[in-house]
């Protein structure tokens, strides 16, 4: 597991459901995407509790997800 400094900005982006789902249409992509077991869901809910400053949005024209947050250690 890798540790960041206490208070530091984590960031992380990934696809939402609709571009999953052109993907599925893809040559290349449509294999790993066809075969999903779950539809992509974005939440705000904390995943943990020393998490702070939640913030979840779409970006890209709605094509990503973007959550940021400080984990307090």
């Amino acid at each position: 597991m890798i540790r960041a400094k206490s208070g530091t900005k984590i960031i992380i982006v990934d696809e939402t459901e609709e571009l999953a789902k052109r993907y599925e249409k893809t040559p290349g992509t449509s294999d790993f995407y066809r075969n999903r077991r779950e539809v992509i869901m974005i939440s705000n809910d904390p995943l943990h509790l020393n998490m702070k400053d939640v913030k979840v949005q779409t970006i890209a024209h709605g094509d990503l997800c973007c959550l940021s947050f400080r984990e307090l250690f």
